[in-house]
């Protein structure tokens, strides 16, 4: 195993493409360890919905933003107080859907500093009935990572706003996260130390366990490409919001009563289907083709003037369930 080293980032961006490139261009014969941080951020897994998962009001107020890995599973939330680990390696029976291969070290490093941790049937790292590392793997052309987080001394409190979302309102078959109480490892350290200093063991523990043969860092061609990827799609809204799954949002008609299904396909409204046969349905008709974001859909009823100042407001409320709209 090699340690893979990266002049060091709390940019969520570069770090998915740093997963990305070397899942997709490792050399087989080669396992490799990264280990990063982000800045706060809210990272989905690659076919969940943004408006099902995550409390968006609250990503606002507070300036985080959201990305999408390639991996599948939860939402998380991420700050320089969580630590993330990614392994990559051969994509094996004996790899592949294991995560004890690879949390193993974790668990007995944890278990040595007096966390009574182990992983539950999730795959999850928990102490007690508390969570304190999720994982997920990625598989392509027979190679893989598995990677999972460690909420050390994270903001609890942004993780549970973060993560606070309920709407009955938009239908879809993405990938559900399964809601679970998290706690930091800091709590249960008889002997605190900072997470510069955990993380340093925790490399020293890992690298340990396997067969270690010392450190490896990208090529600068490596390091361009790493950040075209990071900049070209992590970085972009196709990625992050028009790969979300098609939904359907239920919305009412104010002045029939009737329920509507919009459908969203890719983050784009798809309305070219509905009866077009009232002032409220040719509303609905009109944003088709239209951005699933309030700015867009907000002036574009603005500009429908059929429809009330009131009515405006309560349609765009419907249409972003999740949303406050002021």
């Amino acid at each position: 195993m090699y340690l893979l080293k990266i002049p060091e980032s709390f940019d969520p961006r570069i770090n998915l493409a740093v997963e990305e490139y070397f899942v997709r261009h490792m050399d087989l014969n080669d396992d490799l360890l990264f280990i990063y941080r982000n800045n706060p951020a809210v990272i989905i897994g690659k076919n969940q919905n943004p408006f099902e998962e995550i409390n968006l009001n609250f990503l606002a107020e507070e300036k985080i933003d959201v990305f999408r890995r390639i991996s599948g599973g939860g939402a998380v939330y991420h700050d320089p107080g969580n630590i993330n680990f990614s392994y990559f390696t051969k994509n094996t029976r004996e790899n592949f859907n294991n995560y004890t291969n690879f949390l193993k070290p974790v668990i007995e490093l944890l278990n040595k500093k007096n966390v009574p941790a182990r992983i539950n049937e999730r795959n999850d790292i928990v102490v007690g009935e508390l969570k304190i590392s999720g994982n997920a793997q990625f598989t392509t052309r027979g190679k893989m990572f598995s990677h999972g987080t460690l909420l050390f001394n994270a903001d609890l409190n942004k993780v549970s706003h973060t993560l606070d979302i309920k709407n009955k309102t938009i239908l879809s078959k993405s990938t559900k996260s399964v809601r679970s109480q998290v706690t930091n490892i800091f709590n249960y350290l008889k002997d605190p130390v900072s997470i510069n200093f955990f993380l340093k063991e925790l490399v020293q523990f890992i690298t340990g366990s396997f067969s270690f043969s010392g450190h490896i860092k990208p090529a600068a061609k490596e390091w361009a490409e790493i950040k075209k990827l990071a900049i070209q799609k992590y970085g972009s809204w196709d990625w992050n919001w028009g790969h979300t799954p098609r939904f359907i949002i239920n919305i009412t008609d104010p002045f029939s009563k009737q329920i509507i299904y919009l459908n969203v396909e890719n983050c784009i409204i798809n309305s070219k289907d509905l009866d077009t046969v009232d002032s409220f349905s040719k509303l609905l008709s009109s944003l088709n083709g239209i951005k699933y974001n309030i700015a867009d859909v907000k002036q574009a009823i603005e500009n429908f003037p059929e429809i009330n100042s009131d009515n405006r407001k309560l349609i765009l409320q419907q249409i972003f369930p999740t949303f406050k709209i002021s």
